[in-house]
């Protein structure tokens, strides 16, 4: 299980796959994440976080994304286990919508 932490900035890669395969996500597709409160169900952000084909190493014809989460944001986490939320809206390559979630332990920044 992946862990973050609480008040940081975040950046990480992670290729997605349908059906067992790596696939295309149109430059037109809308991608975002939130993360997940695994005892209610809830959404822990107001607002999704976008992902964009920007970063250094994205490679979205791959369905490779980048996830870039300010620490401003990631300091409203609520620590403890949770699932990271991953949503592709493409409706030229995918038919629509597709969700992933992966679980995640968010940490408290202990270091003074």
């Amino acid at each position: 299980m992946a862990e973050i932490t609480r008040g940081d900035d975040l950046s990480f890669g992670i290729t997605l796959r349908k059906n067992d395969a790596t696939f295309t996500i149109d430059n037109t597709a809308v991608v975002g994440i939130n993360f997940v409160d695994v005892t209610n169900g809830k959404k822990m952000l107001s607002a999704d976080v976008a992902v964009t084909r920007d970063p250094t190493g994205s490679d979205w014809g791959n369905s490779y994304i980048i996830i870039d989460v300010p620490a401003a944001v990631s300091a409203t986490l609520i620590p403890g286990l949770s699932s990271l939320e991953i949503q592709v809206n493409d409706t030229v390559n995918t038919d629509g919508k597709l969700t992933w979630h992966m679980p995640i332990t968010v940490r408290k920044d202990t270091v003074a």
